[in-house]
């Protein structure tokens, strides 16, 4: 938690009380569509379901949008062209590199009536519309320009939640550790729309934890997180998700699409 120009190492006892109030009071003084959550495609679809549920139960109005879509160069088809006629591709390895924008962009269709693009929140920024910034990471590699960077600074609460430190951890008011996909259980919608459900490989390192149960506890739901659960909710709560109950998806994942 940031104490003036220092980042203060906090119990989460103490930081989740506390950014409750922070959020609640940038509701009051500015309103809800001032304060915006920005759901990563690197977050799995029970996590970002339940970010987007707990803003949206601060004020219906908060504003929900889909974060950084990371695109490297352009798809690279196999097997290669040879000859006149060209061979039918096989796999694809796809310049898009996240592994859930489908099913975060179903959760924002589903809760926020639109796809808000990242880079429209920045302009919202740069036009002083936006007083408050739920950021969410979990990038393997840098992802913000300098230019996005001074703009994430400007509002007056910023609460990264990330795996790697970065530029914005410079600027924001929380800094939450999360995990990386190995450390965690969830499901994911690739490029077809296959849901697929991962397991915690290994546990994550010090005092990080999956963004689910930061949410889940952020939101005060009682007992302890449970993906299958969330997943069970997200299907009775989300069309897209209808056919997706923790038990009716089988082991190589269900085509949704």
């Amino acid at each position: 938690v940031r104490h003036g120009s220092v980042l203060s190492e906090t119990r989460w006892t103490e930081l989740m009380p506390a950014l409750r109030s922070r959020l609640l009071d940038a509701v009051r003084r500015h309103g809800g569509a001032s304060l915006v959550g920005l759901l990563s495609p690197m977050l799995a679809c029970e996590e970002a379901y339940l970010l987007a549920r707990y803003l949206k139960s601060i004020a219906p109005d908060v504003r929900l949008a889909l974060g950084h879509v990371p695109v490297v160069g352009s798809d690279d088809i196999y097997p290669k062209t040879r000859g006149a006629a060209p061979a039918p591709p096989r796999f694809t390895i796809h310049a898009e590199k996240c592994p859930n924008r489908k099913g975060v962009e179903a959760i924002l269709t589903a809760l926020a009536g639109e796809i808000v693009p990242f880079s429209r929140v920045l302009a919202e920024i740069d036009q002083e519309r936006v007083h408050a910034v739920f950021l969410t990471g979990g990038y393997p590699e840098p992802w913000l320009t300098p230019t996005e960077v001074a703009t994430l600074a400007k509002p007056g609460l910023v609460v990264l939640v990330d795996i790697l430190q970065s530029p914005v951890t410079d600027s924001a008011g929380f800094v939450l550790p999360g995990a990386a996909w190995a450390e965690k259980p969830g499901s994911y919608v690739n490029h077809a729309g296959l849901l697929q459900t991962t397991e915690r490989a290994v546990r994550p390192p010090g005092e990080a934890r999956s963004e689910g149960r930061i949410f889940w506890e952020l939101a005060g739901r009682p007992r302890l997180y449970h993906p299958g659960a969330v997943l069970s909710e997200l299907a009775e709560n989300v069309p897209y998700f209808a056919r997706c109950t923790a038990a009716a998806v089988p082991e190589h994942g269900l085509l949704l699409d």
